[in-house]
């Protein structure tokens, strides 16, 4: 049962992003004060800029997922007044339209540098324990903020810090930060859609809670750990086949930016497929636990983690470029510089480029498909071979690249 636990705290890693230090829980304990005292930050520039791209999220072209459009739950930005001061102001909104603004008499602790998450029902009797225990948390929050949520019925948000030092995520720093982002505030947007998607998408699947959404029930999760050690690292001639693969598919994606021909494109997402299957063929002994309480090989545990984490980070990369937030440079960057697990990335970029290579509606079915898989093999990557070997043999045999 130990094990099994350690390995359902892997749900409490994905909410993770970036992890934070000696944090404690949410929570404010005396009664507020006036709002005047965070007056400067109601009106700042940088939360004037996330509700009005949280507003825009509806001019979307295409729920970036399936049935799920973004931007219309309810997000609390918690900061303060200047840096290094509680975290006592809060605005409430719900589409980016402000529902209160309040003023705390205590300072907000957040359990992450960036954000956590409210979910006020309990997992349902049929989930796994730690489960059950995840939801516990996430339903603890207490004093004011508590009030302010019950005033407004809202049952779930998003809790998204908006002070200067919560502004450099991981290894980014102020020097490097607008090489993958056009500024600090429109990666908390992106953040804010990415959290946005797992709590009220994801969470209900893991927790077997009533959803108005569909998520795959086969994520059987794997220690990260053990995927970066024994998927990605496992020995040099993995490590090789791994760098060949990440190369192939941005080579796909450079490729449908540019707007060349199909089968070129096709031809570039072939290499990543053959690849990829290169390095499954090299781990076909390798197996790690999971919280399925049985072991998993590579495969698996890979497409279960391009689907946790890689489709959050689609969701939150397709508005934003099309909000103008980000550019393709930025993406490329980003996919290239070593500053998370890869599966964030090549989760994501796999999406990113079947979208630009399908009309909407395709790419919507394919998106549906994916959240109503019944195993592994329905995943990102299984998606992604199909679309692109489907479309090769539309182009016929001998096809040359142009």
């Amino acid at each position: 049962m130990r094990s099994r636990i350690r390995f359902w705290g892997t749900l409490l890693a994905l909410a993770m992003i970036p992890p934070a230090c000696g944090s404690q829980e949410i929570e404010n304990r005396t009664p507020a004060r006036s709002k005047e005292h965070c007056s400067s930050f109601f009106d700042s520039d940088e939360v004037g800029f996330l509700l009005r791209h949280f507003r825009r999220v509806k001019e979307l072209s295409l729920a970036p997922w399936a049935d799920y459009s973004p931007g219309e739950e309810a997000v609390l930005l918690v900061g303060s007044v200047s840096p290094g001061q509680a975290l006592r102001c809060v605005v409430l909104s719900k589409a980016g339209l402000v529902s209160e603004l309040l003023t705390l008499s205590d300072g907000v602790t957040f359990r992450t540098a960036s954000h956590w998450f409210y979910n006020r029902e309990p997992a349902d009797p049929s989930a796994p324990e730690p489960a059950k225990d995840l939801a516990r948390m996430l339903q603890r929050v207490d004093g004011e903020l508590k009030a302010l949520l019950d005033r407004h019925g809202v049952d779930r948000a998003l809790l998204l810090r908006v002070d200067p030092a919560a502004a450099y995520a991981g290894k980014l720093t102020r020097e490097n930060f607008n090489d993958y982002f056009a500024s600090p505030t429109s990666f908390r947007f992106r953040t804010a859609l990415h959290e946005s998607f797992r709590l009220n998408v994801q969470f209900p699947a893991w927790f077997n809670q009533p959803s108005r959404y569909h998520w795959p029930q086969w994520e059987s999760l794997p220690a990260r750990k053990k995927v970066l050690s024994d998927c990605y690292r496992h020995d040099q001639r993995v490590a090789a086949a791994h760098k060949a693969e990440q190369a192939a598919l941005l080579e796909a994606f450079d490729l449908v930016n540019k707007r060349v021909w199909r089968g070129n494109i096709l031809k570039a997402g072939l290499k990543f497929i053959e690849e990829r299957r290169k390095r499954y063929a090299l781990l076909a002994e390798v197996r790690m636990p999971s919280t399925a309480g049985i072991k998993i090989g590579c495969e698996e545990a890979e497409a279960v983690m391009e689907l946790g984490e890689g489709v959050g980070s689609f969701v939150g990369y397709a508005a934003a470029i099309e909000l103008g937030l980000m550019d393709d440079s930025q993406i490329r960057r980003h996919y290239i510089a070593p500053l998370k697990e890869a599966y964030f990335e090549t989760g994501s970029l796999q999406l990113l480029v079947l979208k630009r290579l399908l009309p909407a509606a395709a790419m919507r079915q394919l998106t549906q498909r994916i959240s109503a898989s019944k195993d592994y093999r329905g995943g990102v990557f299984g998606a992604f071979a199909d679309t692109v070997r489907g479309a090769l043999s539309e182009l016929g045999p001998g096809f040359e690249a142009r």
